[in-house]
């Protein structure tokens, strides 16, 4: 595509790739100076559609330049085209959250022609229409799967209010990098109960695949049901609808246009009431995806109809099948399920709260980090009050806690009430909640100055002796000897220091159970290691939890991880990624009472979420999901048809729980590279990112056989 393609209408020449103005009728050629149109791709009664290149962005990705150019002629007819022209492009802002619809990335009206033009991704690959004519016929096998996938993008679109009113086969897509359909061209679509909405007598779509009650000008969501039944009968015969349509019984007699092709019968009664009359008709897509599993389940071949020979082999290849659209199950949860699964999942995890108490810069958000392995800048930004006097940080996010730390303010401060702080510390504790709390109370070696944090120590204490203390003496380095330019050997040992230590700890008498030095400092200030005496850190506290709550703890203060440094983006991913493999581990070994793969993707769902807002892509529940299911259900089809065996335990043995947490990490490690390949501007490439996540699993499953 080296030419540039001119928008004008009565021009289209073609011109050189660095012309800005078209050489035959001078018209500016490049919009927005970034999109440059380079062919044309289709048009229809709204206007033209032209491939493009976004110049705008690194690696210059194609996308779909759509030019509204209505065909009618008269004022009413022009302002209700561009009525609809308009909220195609709202619809399309909405509808692109869909993973399998293309995304809307710009909307506008062009000021040297006075056009409208809206750009959107581009999908490569060829409509169905295409397909059929290149590969034949579609199977039974194909036009249920087509179904499924379909009918669950119509499901999102029906959600959001919106009827398509013109579902054909040169409008789904199968995109070239993973067969993934997309359903496009909202041009005909309808809001329900919008002000900007066609007249009754207005027929919009493609008369032969419009049911009877939209060329009425009466669409409504089970139109588009009848729409996509009339294209699996015509993907079955290639036989154009018309031919096969009973006016006097309004039903397609399509059987007898099948040829060599067959129908199961079940297949064929399902597509036969979808195009029915309105009253025998589906009334909703979930009742068709319904029937549809219930077919599939009632499906199944007798001993005696399978030739003796290959019986096992055909009884094998049934179950990977039947484990392929499990995979495809396991994807298929929407928002309310996730949050619901990850309802449930916040209420089973060894969550512990550590209440920080202490003066200002005495280590509080360097312990935060210790845990974490985040910045101090983002520690900062996920602080959120909680009371006056009190803020917290939830790790890894507010729906799947495994640490949250609460901080205690203002004891620095000399016109604060110390009663007032310790009443909203109680207010917080008498909650209910039965999760593990710890007291950690930091002061710095150096300060003597502790009366409020030990008034404040003292109470608490008293009210909550079942909560036990941990005191953590900070900012060693403040009175190293002047030539140490470094950290010592663990623990340090010094006169000054043991002097300081052994001072604070006669003060803090009877109020701690564990007591521990550490000094984590950050990168710019030259101590190594940052986290000094985080092994002493880890091991006291985790001393303090009830044996699950410390388990977490323990691994996730594993000093193993900081040798998996990548880049800066991947490192603090990996802080991220790390909690949400504890937790698939943790509830694979002790099962829900649902079944664990929907568990495992909810949990997923929210980890690619907090993975795509680090790289800068903000995703919605069901985006993200379609992220999962891209990488992960390749993956898992694949494993399944090779080691059919490992899926067929329930999950909740040791080798399952390992399994599940390798799996966890793996995906993450190859959201990583899609989102890192999103920021540099290169397409993800789908077979590079399930290689990784394979790698990743095989080393991981590797490292746990070792251990």
């Amino acid at each position: 595509m080296n030419t540039i393609c001119c928008l004008n209408p009565e021009c289209l020449h073609h011109n050189p790739d660095n012309s800005k103005y078209c050489q035959k009728c001078g018209s500016k050629l490049i919009l927005r100076e970034r999109f440059v149109p380079r062919k044309i791709l289709g048009q229809g009664g709204f206007g033209r559609t032209f491939l493009a290149t976004d110049t705008g962005k690194p690696s210059q990705p194609l996308c779909v330049i759509k030019q509204f150019l209505p065909q009618a002629q008269g004022t009413d007819t022009t302002e209700k085209s561009s009525r609809l022209f308009n909220q195609e492009a709202r619809q399309l802002e909405e509808l692109g959250q869909h993973p399998q619809i293309p995304e809307l990335f710009d909307y506008f009206t062009h000021s040297d022609d006075n056009r409208q033009y809206l750009v959107q991704e581009y999908v490569e690959g060829y409509t169905l229409e295409v397909e059929l004519q290149k590969k034949g016929v579609f199977s039974t096998t194909q036009i249920r799967e087509l179904l499924i996938e379909l009918l669950n993008i119509l499901a999102f679109v029906h959600e959001k209010q919106v009827i398509h009113r013109d579902i054909k086969p040169e409008n789904i897509i199968c995109r070239a990098m993973d067969n993934k359909l997309f359903l496009v061209d909202f041009g005909a679509a309808k809001i329900v109960d919008s002000q900007v909405e066609m007249k009754e007598s207005t027929v919009i779509g493609s008369m032969e695949y419009c049911a009877p009650e939209q060329i009425r000008g009466q669409a409504t969501f089970i139109s588009d049901i009848y729409s996509l039944g009339v294209t699996c009968m015509y993907l079955l015969t290639n036989v154009d609808p018309h031919s096969f349509y009973d006016t006097t019984t309004e039903k397609f007699l399509w059987r007898n246009h099948l040829g060599t092709n067959s129908v199961t019968d079940q297949l064929g009664r399902i597509l036969d009431k979808m195009t029915a009359p309105v009253c025998e008709r589906y009334q909703s897509v979930g009742e068709v995806i319904k029937e549809l599993n219930l077919a599939e389940s009632n499906h199944s071949e007798t001993e005696s109809d399978v030739n003796p020979v290959n019986y096992w082999q055909k009884l094998v290849s049934r179950a990977v099948d039947k484990g392929k659209q499990s995979v495809q199950q396991w994807f298929s949860i929407n928002d309310g399920q996730v949050a619901e699964i990850l309802a449930t999942v916040s209420s089973q995890l060894p969550t512990t709260e550590a209440l920080l108490i202490g003066k200002p810069q005495t280590g509080k958000s360097s312990i935060v980090r210790g845990f974490t392995g985040i910045s101090p800048e983002i520690i900062g930004q996920g602080f959120r009050p909680h009371t006056q006097n009190t803020q917290r940080y939830i790790y890894p996010n507010n729906d799947l806690p495994l640490i949250i730390f609460t901080d205690t303010v203002g004891l620095g401060d000399t016109d604060k009430d110390t009663e007032v702080i310790i009443q909203e510390i109680i207010k917080d504790l008498n909650t209910g909640n039965k999760r593990a709390r710890v007291f950690i109370l930091t002061v710095k070696i150096n300060d003597f100055a502790t009366d409020t944090l030990k008034n404040i120590a003292q109470k608490l204490r008293q009210q909550y002796t079942h909560i036990p203390c941990l005191l953590a003496v900070t900012c060693l380095h403040e009175i190293y000897p002047p030539d140490m330019e470094n950290h010592p050997d663990y623990p340090p040992n010094f006169p000054e220091i043991n002097r300081a230590f052994d001072e604070i700890k006669a003060n803090f008498s009877g109020l701690y159970d564990r007591v521990t030095l550490v000094d984590f400092t950050l990168e710019e200030d030259g101590y190594s290691p940052v986290f000094y005496g985080l092994e002493s850190f880890r091991d006291s506290l985790t001393s303090l939890l009830p044996e699950a709550e410390a388990k977490t703890v323990y691994q996730l203060l594993d000093e193993q991880m900081g040798d998996k440094l990548g880049n800066i983006y991947r490192d603090t991913a990996r802080r991220y990624i790390l909690p949400f493999s504890i937790m698939a581990t943790t509830l694979a070994a002790v099962p829900l009472p649902f079944t664990t793969m929907p568990v495992l993707t909810a949990l997923q769902v929210s980890m690619v979420g907090i993975l795509g807002k680090l790289y800068g892509q903000t995703l919605t529940p069901s985006q993200a999901g379609g992220i999962v299911s891209t990488i992960a259900g390749g993956f898992l089809a694949q494993a399944i048809g090779r080691e059919l065996v490992k899926f067929i335990p329930g999950f909740g043995t040791v080798i399952a729980a390992s399994w599940a947490g390798a799996y966890t990490w793996s995906l993450g490690e190859a959201a990583c590279v899609y989102f890192g390949d999103l920021m540099g501007g290169k397409k993800p490439d789908l077979q590079t990112i399930q290689n990784v996540m394979q790698q990743t699993f095989q080393s991981k499953e590797n490292t746990q056989k070792e251990e």
